[in-house]
């Protein structure tokens, strides 16, 4: 079976097994990209290789699910594999070491081998077809850390610790941990800083040491951790506003597939180009998301971020150099 066939297959087997309602045919060839003959073969194939795939009439036509009620076999699993799988879904773009990588492949050899035979060869065909990098590289006590913020953000309990600037200025803070958050691969602390007097982001391998205390704090009525981080294109919390962009050819493609934010807007234009609004905090990160599509994407609104944009631009073409 072509990997292309195999990746596709397994999409349309991750969709099934999250709906409830299940899916109209039309809706998995549009899922998929292709046409409903070609779902139909998919889905065939999906139930030929031992998955319980149920028919759900409601009325107007068809829908497909995987067969609810349906109970997997028991798998032997020690705590510390299912701790490792646990924390697999809350750290996976990460694996921050390679004894928790251990951990996590020996737990899934176990689910593999548990399946039934059918099912274990499919699943086993499509670990070969997906291709990663290893675990990414941080610092051996970045486990440790994350494992002492997790407890005291769950306990409501504040910590002390020392933390790196980006000028490798080294200061002792005492913090609020409000929550964790994983960002392009990395992990940042979301907490009220007492040095500051301020909520702030702090990126996890910054942290040279941290001590849980006993003191626990309540975070204002108010406050909602989710809703200021949706409120930043990314990861810092500056001043918060909105930032309109365009976007040309295949740069206005992406961001129609790829979404910049989830609360984005988008206006598409006659032209094939995309106007997006987006919510920010900072110059950076939106300068940052624009400079990546080079002369496809530009800075409409507002004007002291297009400047900032304009201004960062001069700079790299001093860097490079007049053409020669």
């Amino acid at each position: 079976m072509a990997s292309s066939q195999l990746i596709r297959q397994w999409t349309l087997l991750q969709e099934l097994a999250v709906s409830y309602r299940g899916k109209t045919m039309e809706e998995l060839g549009r899922l998929l990209e292709v046409g409903k003959r070609t779902a139909r073969r998919d889905l065939e194939s999906l139930e030929a290789a031992g998955f319980p795939v149920e028919k759900v009439r409601d009325g107007r036509g068809v829908r497909y699910r995987l067969l609810r009620g349906h109970q997997p076999p028991q798998i032997p699993f020690d705590l510390s594999e299912a701790l490792a799988l646990y924390n697999a879904t809350l750290l996976s773009p990460l694996f921050p070491n390679a004894a928790y990588h251990a951990l996590l492949e020996s737990a899934l050899i176990k689910l593999q081998n548990a399946l039934p035979p059918q099912v274990r060869d499919y699943v086993g065909r499509m670990k070969v077809a997906f291709s990663h990098r290893s675990p990414t590289h941080h610092h051996p006590r970045l486990l440790a850390v994350v494992r002492i913020l997790q407890e005291q953000a769950a306990d409501g309990c504040r910590v002390k610790m020392r933390y790196e600037n980006l000028r490798g200025e080294v200061k002792e803070r005492l913090v609020d941990p409000y929550c964790l958050r994983i960002h392009q691969g990395e992990i940042y602390l979301l907490g009220h800083c007492h040095l500051r007097g301020e909520p702030r982001i702090f990126l996890a391998d910054r942290i040279q040491d941290v001590v849980p205390l006993e003191e626990e704090f309540q975070a204002p009525p108010a406050f909602s951790a989710e809703d200021l981080l949706n409120s930043s294109l990314g990861i810092y919390l500056g001043e918060a506003g909105e930032a309109m962009l365009r976007f040309r050819d295949e740069a206005a493609r992406y961001i129609l597939q790829r979404p910049l934010h989830p609360e984005q807007t988008v206006e598409e234009q006659s032209d094939g180009h995309v106007v997006v609004r987006v919510p920010i905090r900072g110059e950076r990160e939106v300068i940052q998301a624009v400079l990546r599509f080079g002369a496809l994407a530009e800075v409409l609104d507002p004007p002291e971020l297009r400047n900032a944009a304009r201004t960062e631009l001069q700079k790299m073409v001093e860097l490079y150099g007049a053409a020669g």
